[in-house]
């Protein structure tokens, strides 16, 4: 598939870490998230309906952190991506979450993936 649907930086808190000081407060992840969608439909209809909502699905992940807790970024990462892929109209997903606060000589440490619907089964 040659389209894609992006969101860059969405911040995420959530509760990641392994030490439990780690995870005590709310910590900002920030996720960038490539959708591979056919967007030809939603493209000559003009209809949301056609297409992924990138805000209803922002939202639900921006939920995801909210209510859930971590100890490894590499598994909130599986976590978004089942999410993602669960929209019938993303035929797959790749995301880098990055936890800026993880060590304190770099800016940020990131964790990529990429996954596609026959990674899971729903």
């Amino acid at each position: 598939m040659r389209d894609a649907i992006e969101v860059i930086d969405l911040e995420v808190p959530t509760r990641i870490g392994i030490t439990s000081e780690e995870r005590a407060n709310h910590q900002t992840l920030f996720i960038d998230l490539a959708l591979s969608v056919d967007t030809r439909m939603a493209g000559t209809s003009d209809d949301l309906n056609d297409t992924v909502d990138y805000q209803t699905l922002s939202d639900e992940i921006r939920s995801l952190g909210s209510v859930s807790e971590y100890n490894l970024v590499e598994r909130f990462a599986e976590e978004v991506s089942k999410l993602c892929l669960r929209n019938e109209r993303v035929d797959s997903v790749s995301l880098k979450i990055k936890k800026p606060e993880a060590l304190p000589a770099a800016r940020t440490i990131a964790v990529s993936i990429q996954r596609d619907r026959a990674d899971y089964s729903f």
